[in-house]
């Protein structure tokens, strides 16, 4: 089972990974729109996205439990950003 976020904007390889419940998506075949040039799919393993991340259902932020930087995520799970 796989845990998919959809974010607007290309990610700096360095900054830490910030995810909302804005952008998670619960269904395949989703359209989100927005006014950016790049456009960023992550999808990770349930047990990658637990060890990780931990949901405050007050904000609806994902606690980012390791402080993972979007270079370290990519090599353990996909991460792609492509211009539209």
């Amino acid at each position: 089972m796989t845990v998919q976020f959809e974010l607007a904007g290309k990610r700096d390889a360095g900054s830490v990974v910030f995810l909302t419940s804005n952008h998670r998506v619960y269904k395949a075949q989703s359209t989100i729109f927005h006014r950016n040039d790049y456009h960023t799919i992550v999808k990770m393993s349930v047990d990658v996205f637990k060890a990780n991340f931990k949901y405050d259902r007050l904000s609806g932020i994902y606690r980012n439990l390791a402080n993972i930087t979007w270079n370290a995520l990519g090599k353990i799970t996909f991460v792609c950003s492509f211009k539209i």
